[in-house]
C-alpha cells in the first residue's frame, strides 16, 4: 500500500507514512493509543507513499497489553476511491439542488427573456466548465436566436435557421466528439472546438428551442458524455423545456383573451385596458392621444351577396391594411362586428386626421377576391377624437369617436369626421373630402 519493503519501515517513525499533518507523528499519535486502551478508534489518515504520492486511508486502531508492554495494532484500508465518490456525490447533490432552485425560478418567469436570464445565471453552476447557450425559436419559427450563453462558447453562430442544425432536423440529440468522423451542424465553427452537443428542447410535442453545449478539448468532450454529467444535463435541459412550454402556453392563453380570433387584432377588452393606461401616461406627460373609429360601409351587402365567408375575408383584409398603415406601438382593435378602432400614441388631431386619410385611401384601394371573383370596392367611414379635447377618460373618448364616425356615415360614407368639441356646432366640425 505504501510501496516500502518491510526492512525499510522497521524502526522508522510513524510520521514517515503520513503526509506531514501533525497529529500523525509518533508523539502526536500517542493520544490515539491512549484512547484505544478504552475502545477501538476509527479515523481517516492522509498517507504518503514512498514515491511521494498521497492517498487517504481509514485506520482502525486498538491497543493490546502484554505484561508491561503496550502494542498498537492498526488495520489500514485505502479509501481514496471512496472519498472521490463521496466528493462526486456531494457535488452532484449540490448541482441537483441548483437545478431545483432554477426550476422554482423558472416557474415564475413570464417571458423568454426571463427564462434566458435564469439559464445564463444557473448554467455555470449546474454545468461548470462546459460552455453552452440557450437558443429559442423566433415568432416566425424561421430562425433560432441565441438568448443566453454561459462559460463563453466560441463555436456557435449568433442566430441561425433551424435547417442548419442536425439535432433539430432529426428531432433528437446530436453529439459530435470528433468532427472528422461525424457530420457537423452548419451553425457550428468546427475549427474552434473539439466537440459539441445540440439538444432540442421539446414540450407538449412542440420543439421550442435548442440547448447547445461545446467542448474545447477531447477531454472536455468526454466530460459532456460522462454518466453523472449527462444526468445533470438532462435535468437542466428538461427544466428549460418545461419553462419554455409553460411560457408558450401562457402566451397562447393570453392571446386568446385579448385577441380577436378572426382578424388577429386586439379585442375590445384589451382596448379598454390599453386606453386607460395610455391616457394616464398622456395626462402625466402633458401630451395628446387620439382615437380613430372606423366602420366598413355597406358591410351587410357583402354577406348578403357573397356569403359570410366573403365577409370574413373582407374583415381580414381590412385588418391587414390597418396594421401596415399605423406606427409601431399604436394599437389596432376590432371593436365589434365591422367596427375597428386605432389608438394613436402621442398624436394630436392633426396627426390623427393625417393617419386616418392614409387608412381610408389604403382600404379603398384594396382589391379583394373571393373564390376567384373580385368583390366590390371596400370603403370605410372614420371618426376621430382626441384627448384631452374630446374627453378626459377612455369612455368619453370612445363615445366622441363613435359619434364622429356616425357623422361620417350620415354625411355620405367613405369620409372622415372629427368629433365636435362640447358646445361646437356639428356642422363646423369638418370632414375629409372624398377622393
Amino acid at each position: 500500500m505504501f510501496g516500502y519493503d518491510r526492512q525499510e519501515l522497521l524502526g522508522s517513525d510513524i510520521g514517515k507514512l503520513s503526509a506531514g499533518v501533525t497529529p500523525y507523528t509518533l508523539e502526536g499519535a500517542f493520544p490515539w493509543f491512549k484512547k484505544a486502551k478504552v475502545s477501538a478508534q476509527v479515523f481517516e489518515w492522509h498517507c504518503q507513499r514512498k514515491d511521494g504520492s498521497l492517498f487517504w486511508a481509514e485506520i482502525a486502531l486498538c491497543c493490546i497489553t502484554f505484561g508491561d508492554d503496550e502494542v498498537g495494532l492498526a488495520a489500514l484500508r485505502d479509501i481514496t476511491r471512496k472519498r472521490e465518490l463521496e466528493k462526486a456525490l456531494e457535488a452532484h447533490i449540490n448541482i441537483v439542488g441548483q437545478i431545483a432552485t432554477m426550476a422554482q425560478r423558472l416557474q415564475s418567469c413570464r417571458s423568454n427573456e426571463e427564462i434566458a436570464d435564469a439559464a445564463s445565471r444557473y448554467g455555470p453552476q449546474i454545468l461548470p466548465g462546459i460552455p453552452g447557450a440557450l437558443c429559442v425559436f423566433s415568432n416566425s419559427r424561421n430562425l433560432l436566436r441565441v438568448m443566453a450563453t454561459w462559460n463563453d462558447p466560441v463555436g456557435l453562430a449568433s442566430d441561425f435557421p433551424p435547417t442548419e442544425c442536425w439535432g433539430l432536423r432529426r428531432g433528437q440529440i446530436h453529439t459530435v466528439k470528433d468532427a472528422s468522423r461525424e457530420v457537423v451542424c452548419q451553425h457550428v465553427d468546427q475549427h474552434k472546438i473539439a466537440g459539441y452537443s445540440c439538444r432540442p428542447l421539446v414540450a407538449q410535442e412542440e420543439t421550442l428551442g435548442l440547448l447547445y453545449l461545446e467542448a474545447g478539448s477531447a477531454e472536455a468532450a468526454a466530460e459532456i458524455d460522462r454518466a453523472e454529467t449527462s444526468v445533470d444535463i438532462d435535468l437542466f435541459s428538461e427544466s428549460l423545456s418545461l419553462a419554455l412550454g409553460s411560457q408558450r402556453m401562457h402566451e397562447k392563453l393570453r392571446d386568446q383573451s385579448i385577441r380577436d380570433p378572426l382578424t388577429g387584432l386586439f379585442n375590445r377588452r384589451y382596448l379598454e385596458e390599453a386606453l386607460e393606461l395610455d391616457l394616464a401616461r398622456a395626462a402625466r406627460g402633458g401630451f395628446s392621444a387620439s382615437l380613430i373609429m372606423g366602420d366598413i360601409d355597406h358591410f351587410k351587402l357583402f354577406n348578403d351577396r357573397f356569403g359570410h365567408d366573403a365577409g370574413d375575408i373582407v374583415l381580414k383584409r381590412v385588418a391587414e391594411t390597418l396594421l401596415v398603415n399605423v406606427r409601431k406601438g399604436d394599437v389596432v382593435c376590432r371593436y365589434g362586428g365591422e367596427e375597428f378602432v386605432v389608438l394613436l400614441h402621442s398624436a394630436d388631431l392633426a396627426a390623427a386626421r393625417e393617419r386616418a386619410a392614409f387608412i381610408r385611401k389604403a382600404i379603398k384601394s384594396m382589391s379583394v377576391t373571393f373564390r376567384g371573383q373580385t368583390l366590390d370596392s371596400v370603403t370605410v367611414s372614420l371618426g376621430i377624437a382626441a384627448f384631452p379635447t374630446h374627453g378626459d377618460d377612455g369612455a368619453a373618448l370612445i363615445t366622441a369617436a363613435d359619434a364622429a364616425m356616425y357623422m361620417a356615415k350620415n354625411g355620405g360614407r367613405d369620409r372622415i369626421e372629427v368629433a365636435p368639441v362640447s358646445g361646437e356646432d356639428t356642422a363646423t366640425a369638418g370632414a375629409e373630402p372624398i377622393s
